[in-house]
Order: structure tokens, then sequence, then C-alpha cells
């Protein structure tokens, strides 16, 4: 009898931690559908799910005309831990851009400063969709590995799926490029894949090639600087800050605006 008592204990704490084991390993994906007509849905799995799946499972309520409207550059998939990551950075770089506003106040540099607060605004008031994949080719995720990725815990609890249909909307990103406080020699182009440029604008230097840096996967808040682009920038120029209205501590603060503004998806509702 105290033989089998401890058997059925030691076999209930197994099934407790078999339970437990499984419940943290469980994840969410959120997929929303932009322009489909179709209303968002959460798709559950019990362990970790490779995206191809997660794909294939969320385009299987769309009709073949809905399926043939998505855009799949425009697709993205993003975490609730990227999110929680995305908003702490994007506070560092509008909390930047206050205390460069602040410091060109006091400094009586009023053009700087309205600069300065006209970003802020702007970081504020857009609508971002921060992304692990910018871009998704739905046949490369069936054929090639490295584009199939595991979805699981370590990424976060919550992942979330952008299917978007048609254009992406016109934004008009940065300052005014006649603005005073806006960088006359160089502007940065984003692409749709997350990818960054900066692009030679001025008299002297347009003729250069411009400089890109990747979007990563593995740290998609921070492109990683490749060289000289491969192939030409035809993307419409962002204008940022003029590099006299960085002051010292500031330096790398538009690379950070740009890391930023590559997530935006529209203006704020």
């Amino acid at each position: 009898m105290k033989s089998f008592f401890w058997h059925s204990l030691l076999l209930l704490a197994v099934t407790l931690v078999a339970s437990t084991v499984s419940a943290q390993q469980r994840i969410n994906v959120v997929v929303q559908y932009p322009g489909l007509q179709q209303n968002d849905t959460t798709l559950q799995y019990s362990q970790p799910t490779r995206l191809s799946q997660v794909l294939d499972d969320a385009i299987a309520p769309l009709n073949p005309q809905q399926l043939a409207q998505i855009n799949w550059s425009r697709a993205r998939l993003g975490s609730d831990t990227l999110n929680q990551q995305f908003a702490e950075k994007r506070q560092q770089v509008t909390d930047q851009l206050a205390g460069l506003a602040d410091f060109w106040q006091q400094r009586g540099r009023h053009k700087y400063r309205a600069g300065a607060d006209y970003l802020r605004r702007q970081l504020n008031d857009l609508r971002y969709f921060p992304a692990f994949y910018m871009g998704i080719e739905l046949d490369r995720t069936r054929t090639v590995l490295q584009q199939n990725p595991l979805l699981s815990v370590a990424d976060g609890n919550t992942f979330y799926l952008r299917l978007a249909a048609g254009l992406p909307p016109v934004r008009d990103l940065g300052l005014d490029a006649k603005s005073t406080a806006a960088a006359d020699t160089q502007a940065f182009a984003l692409a749709p894949n997350g990818d960054i440029a900066q692009v030679p604008t001025g008299l002297y230097n347009r003729n250069q090639t411009p400089q890109c840096y990747a979007h990563r996967v593995s740290n998609p808040l921070h492109n990683k600087y490749t060289g000289q682009c491969a192939t030409p920038v035809t993307l419409a120029p962002v204008h940022l800050l003029h590099i006299h209205a960085l002051a010292e501590d500031y330096k790398k603060l538009n690379s950070n605006i740009a890391e930023i503004l590559k997530f935006a998806i529209g203006d704020a509702q």
C-alpha cells in the first residue's frame, strides 16, 4: 500500500511538471489583416512552431481573392517582447530629443530647438509595428530553413503577424529639407525590409555611393553597417538633424531616429 502511494505521488508530480513545462512553451500568434476585410484572429500552439506553419494557418481562412491581395513585402512578424524593447528605445530617443531641444533653447538657437521638438512629436505621433521579419516570402519559408525560424518563448509569449493588402501609405517622415535644422549633405532611406541607407545629398558628395546598414533578425532594433550599398537607392529621402544641430553628446541621434522610423506604419489613430 505504501509503495502504491509513493508511486502515485511520483506520477502526479511528473504530470504536474510536464503540464507546467507545456504551459511555459505555449505561444499565441495574433494575426492582423489590414485592408483584407478580415477580422483579426489568434492562433495558439502548445509548443515551438515554424513560421511556415503559422503562415499556412494564418492564410487558411482567406478566400482566393483575399490571398491574392496580400502584399508580402509588407508582411511583418514581431512579438510582445520586441514591442517592449522597442518602446524602451523609442522613449530613450524621444528623451534625447527633448534634452537636445532644451540644450539649444538655453543657447538661443531656436531653429535647432524647433527641429528637435518636431522630430520628438513625430516619433510620438506615429504608429509602429516592430518586427523581426519585415517582408516575408511565403515560398521561401517552405524551402529555405534560414527563412523558416522556430517561434518560441525565447522571443516572446505572444507573436504578432501583420498581413496587409495594397501599397504602404505615403508617410512624410523627418524634417522639411529646407529647414535650417535639417541635414543638407545626407539623408536616410528606409527600405521596406528594414535596411537603412545613408544617402549623400550635398552638392559636393551627391555622386558618392550611399552607405548601407542592414536590418538583423537577431537584433532588429540595431542595424549593422555593411559598407557601400550594392544596389542604387531610389527610396524617398528622410531628412533628419543637421550635423551642426547635433551637440557633442548627440552624435548618434540621427541613426537612432532612423532605427525607430523604419518600423512606422502610419499616423496615430
